[in-house]
């Protein structure tokens, strides 16, 4: 029993994280378009803010980039920890400034840093195609 297996998460963790990954998704593009669109709520949201409705236009586009970010396999990983510090900052926001409940974006945080754990396997990178085929050496 000299031979050592890893054993990786199971089916039923990819399925769980991909139904968080997908609810995520889809919060991020909600409110993401709701900024987007206009809606009075976020257009008052902002104007407290006081930086001006570009941040509104900006902060729906990171949401709705975020949101595809975290359905491909290939860019969940870093799309999960940007979409966390973008959480964390609107937590911020909704506390300091707009003195509103911070549920969502804590709920959002949280399940970023899940999905952002939980794909940390995926980001491994492989180099075989840049190294030369044992068969075939390089001259």
């Amino acid at each position: 029993m000299d031979e050592e297996t890893h054993v990786g998460p199971s089916k039923a963790f990819h399925i769980v994280l991909w139904a968080l990954q997908v609810a995520a998704a889809m919060a991020l593009s909600l409110t993401g378009a709701a900024k987007i669109a206009g809606s009075v709520e976020m257009v008052q949201r902002f104007t407290t803010l006081g930086f001006g409705q570009w941040l509104r236009y900006a902060t729906g586009g990171l949401e709705i980039a975020g949101a595809l970010l975290i359905v491909f396999p290939a860019t969940a990983f870093v799309g999960a920890w940007l979409m966390a510090l973008f959480m964390a900052a609107t937590t911020m926001g909704h506390l300091a400034v707009l003195h509103i409940s911070p549920a969502l974006p804590l709920s959002l945080l949280v399940l970023m840093v899940i999905v952002g754990i939980g794909r940390r396997h995926k980001r491994k990178v492989h180099h075989h195609h840049l190294t030369p085929h044992p068969a075939h050496p390089v001259h």
